[in-house]
């Protein structure tokens, strides 16, 4: 198997021109599983109440309700986690005795804002959603926009000086497997959840307006879920596998200090498109009486060769860089993901130079 991608240099060529335009879409693909109580929440409430994302009908008139957890809501949280994962690696790294001498790092360390250490290595400090610095490794996987200070001067004069990058993950919306009650529950329920804003101190005092009513996604509830990546490099796809990890226990969704954690199982990690769709994956599960990798793998088929999670044998991968070709032997989707260290060390090598 060839999983081919480009150096992690040329993420430095982020808004210049970027030689990452012939390098794959990788497809990571699997299933997440609730482990408390989940609230896909992407509209405003009514009154005291809040209602999750929820869809009928999804494959025919009889479906029942399903919960929806738009892609939206996916990325944010792990785009933050990619974000978290990148500082403290800055962090880590800009200690070392190796790199006490590089000018860079000296700017860095007399800094004692991290916004501003920030700035310091890439320009402009990185806020996210609305100061993004568009040229660090998050915003070059997860695109965005900063406009200039001056942009209403600049666009006078026809020169304005904003920057922008499109994101190169494509997330799926996704929908729970259970449907109805096995799924979803509300204030009227026996399991439902009542939080907050209770005014009086005695709860036996307490009246319905002192309370907001929610309504909930279950934990053990399943959700499956395709996540495509453009132009991959090894950097992006193994910190990519580890943002998900730091997401599942910081928690999606709304309330997710103490709601929204989830348990996810990489299934694929492939080259090119995927020939199936999460509507596949749902009508699929109509049949089966348990959540299992072996009961879908017949289904997971790609455009190009995939790394599955029952793979037993090294497989080759082959990893461009701008000098030469390497040769490296992976088994399996977690050795991937180890390679996170590594391919982050020599990012910020060459950031730094």
């Amino acid at each position: 198997m060839k999983l081919e991608f480009n150096s992690v240099n040329e993420l430095l060529n982020v808004g210049e021109e970027s030689k990452l335009g012939n390098s794959p879409v990788v497809t990571i693909m699997g299933m997440k599983r609730t482990t408390s109580n989940f609230l896909p929440v992407s509209h405003d409430g009514e009154g005291n109440e809040t209602y999750v994302d929820k869809i009928e009908g999804l494959l025919s008139r009889k479906d029942g309700v399903r919960a929806e957890f738009i892609a939206r809501k996916q990325e944010g949280i792990e785009r933050r986690g990619q974000m978290n994962l990148l500082r403290n690696k800055v962090n880590e790294l800009a200690k070392k005795n190796e790199y006490a001498d590089n000018k860079k790092i000296k700017k860095f360390i007399k800094e004692d804002d991290f916004n501003k250490q920030w700035k310091a290595l890439f320009g402009r400090e990185c806020v996210i959603p609305h100061n993004l610095c568009i040229s660090c490794p998050n915003c070059s996987l997860f695109g965005g926009w900063n406009p200039d200070i001056n942009s209403t001067k600049s666009r006078r004069k026809n020169r304005s000086k904003s920057q922008k990058t499109f994101s190169r993950v494509r997330n799926f919306d996704t929908y729970s497997i259970q449907k109805d009650d096995n799924c979803i529950v509300n204030d009227e329920s026996v399991a439902g959840m009542k939080i907050g804003n209770q005014v009086a101190e005695d709860n036996s005092a307490a009246t319905s307006s002192n309370f907001h009513y929610y309504e909930a996604v279950k934990s053990g509830v399943y959700f499956p879920f395709i996540v495509m990546i453009e132009r991959a490099t090894l950097f992006d796809v193994a910190s990519y596998l580890k943002a998900i990890r730091w997401a599942d226990n910081h928690g999606y969704g709304k309330y997710s200090a103490r709601n929204g954690k989830f348990q996810t199982e990489v299934w694929a990690l492939a080259n090119g498109h995927p020939k199936f769709s999460i509507l596949d994956i749902l009508e699929k599960a109509e049949e089966l009486d348990n959540i299992e990798y072996e009961n879908f793998k017949d289904i997971l088929t790609f455009e190009g060769t995939a790394l599955l999670k029952d793979n037993q044998e090294d497989m080759e991968i082959e990893i461009r860089t701008e000098e030469d070709k390497q040769n490296k032997n992976i088994k399996s989707i977690e050795d991937l993901e180890d390679k996170f260290e590594d391919e982050f060390k020599k990012y910020f090598e060459a950031l730094i130079k």
